[in-house]
């Protein structure tokens, strides 16, 4: 399936860049930023939107060495970020001691496996002729168990500044957790892998 994805797109014109170092605008990082919005729009209420324009605008800046672009484009258009296209979808890298995480897609339409492209089979990609140990895809996983991502918790560090909603919070957070952690063995027992044998 991943090889008929992949051939799907390239057939169609689509061209997979992935920007580093100087190729990281500002326009690059705005238009990420529209996508951003765009994509968190269509959950309305669920939507994850947690960055603000100027914080991801000045990530370019601060730290290029620890970030990449992942960019489709079309048949007709220009790589260069700075030459005026929009790529078609965008999704944003970030790398630091082996380890790459994967987040914040977006695109500008529907097209047929672009987003596994730009989010996952590209980014593979990417990590491994970088010799990087591992790939983190992001939050969600209902569809990233079928490609073969085991779903693993993370730490939460959201601080909660009124005193009411900390202890609405602690009191029910081991019971979340719990709910939380049936759900990752929920998902990874659906894991289309087979299991090392010993």
């Amino acid at each position: 399936n991943v090889h008929k994805e992949r051939r799907a797109l390239r057939d169609a014109g689509v061209r997979i860049v992935v920007h580093e170092g100087r190729a990281l605008t500002r326009k690059l990082f705005s238009d990420l930023y529209g996508y951003y919005v765009r994509t968190n729009a269509k959950f309305g209420l669920w939507g994850c939107k947690y960055l603000e324009r100027d914080f991801l605008l000045r990530l370019p800046r601060v730290c290029p060495e620890r970030l990449a672009v992942v960019a489709a484009y079309g048949p007709d258009q220009d790589t260069d970020p700075e030459a005026g296209d929009r790529p078609l979808g965008m999704a944003l890298l970030a790398h630091k001691n082996g380890k790459v995480f994967g987040r914040y897609w977006g695109g500008e339409e529907h097209i047929p496996y672009l987003h596994f492209e730009v989010c996952y089979y590209t980014p593979i990609e990417w990590a491994i002729t970088r010799g990087c140990a591992s790939f983190d895809p992001g939050i969600g996983g209902f569809h990233k168990v079928r490609r073969g991502f085991v779903s693993v918790p993370n730490v939460s560090l959201h601080r909660f500044a009124d005193a009411r909603l900390r202890a609405v919070m602690q009191a029910h957070m081991p019971g979340i957790n719990e709910h939380l952690r049936a759900e990752l063995d929920a998902l990874n027992s659906g894991l289309p892998l087979k299991a090392d044998a010993d």
